[in-house]
């Protein structure tokens, strides 16, 4: 069962890219070291210039944006993220950052899915305070308990202020901030297919299970599953997936209803090695 992340991970701070930039140089000299170990809290203090709540937050933030596991050690994704885009300031590594964060594969906080899942939807406003009723309601409903004004309020200002900071993800244009309390959700650039080829098989084998190979299309474009988490619909679901049948990763049935999407390709590696190529609508 995947351990959750509790909603005050954040110690409230936003994630911050420099910050995890930090971390990832940490856990590449421990990754195939002689001790084959991996970086404790206390490494990471003596190693880094991150302050001492810093310390605590950023780690579990890399944790749940799939870049380290549980035991502070390079996640495949991690690792190619340190090789080749240590900074996160790629597109596609913020893409998959998004959907560690925001997935019921992964092991972010359920908070974050559920608020991903209620406002995420392209051309919809809310406001700061539509996110903080959110956060009451969801506590009292899947915690039983009441949720502090304050932790409803910095946990909010954290969650709205990671997609619109260029130090944290900013760069994917999910949320434009319109007012002081206002939020509009853009129509983001598509992830590039192998970003959303890691997505799918990730998500794929977590939701479905590895020995299933055969979906129907609605399953992924249902309102919570992998279509939301990037913000696309049926119609740009298709796009993906036609571009991903024609490098091998997948087979489509759509002569009728209901559509069926086969699962050809399942090693997540061999896709990381391709995350950082240009994606010229291959």
């Amino acid at each position: 069962m995947v351990k959750r992340t509790g909603i005050t991970f954040h110690r409230t701070f936003r994630l911050n890219r420099v910050a995890i930039a930090q971390l990832l140089r940490v856990a590449v000299t421990y990754r195939g070291g002689k001790q084959n170990s991996c970086p404790t809290r206390k490494v990471f203090r003596e190693k880094t210039q991150l302050g001492s709540i810093y310390i605590e937050a950023m780690p579990r933030y890399a944790r749940v944006s799939g870049l380290l596991d549980d035991r502070n050690c390079l996640t495949p994704f991690g690792a190619a993220v340190a090789r080749s885009d240590l900074l996160q300031e790629n597109k596609q590594t913020q893409w998959l950052m998004h959907y560690h964060l925001s997935s019921s594969s992964g092991g972010g906080p359920s908070f974050w899915r559920a608020t991903v899942s209620a406002f995420f939807l392209s051309g919809n406003t809310f406001s700061r305070k539509d996110v903080e009723d959110h956060l009451y309601a969801f506590v009292e409903e899947n915690e039983k308990r009441i949720l502090s004004p304050r932790d409803a309020k910095t946990t909010s200002r954290v969650f709205l202020d990671t997609y619109t900071k260029e130090d944290s993800l900013g760069k994917l244009g999910v949320l434009k901030k319109i007012s002081d309390d206002e939020y509009l959700v853009q129509h983001p650039d598509l992830p590039s297919i192998w970003a959303f080829a890691y997505a799918l098989i990730h998500y794929w084998k977590a939701t479905f299970g590895e020995r299933r190979l055969t979906v129907n299309l609605d399953e992924l474009t249902a309102r919570g599953g992998l279509g939301s988490i990037f913000l696309i619909g049926k119609g740009r679901m298709n796009v993906l997936l036609q571009r991903l049948q024609r490098n091998g990763v997948v087979d489509i049935f759509n002569v009728s209803p209901p559509y069926q999407v086969v699962l050809q390709q399942t090693d997540e590696q061999a896709i990381l090695e391709r995350l950082y190529e240009e994606d010229e609508n291959l």
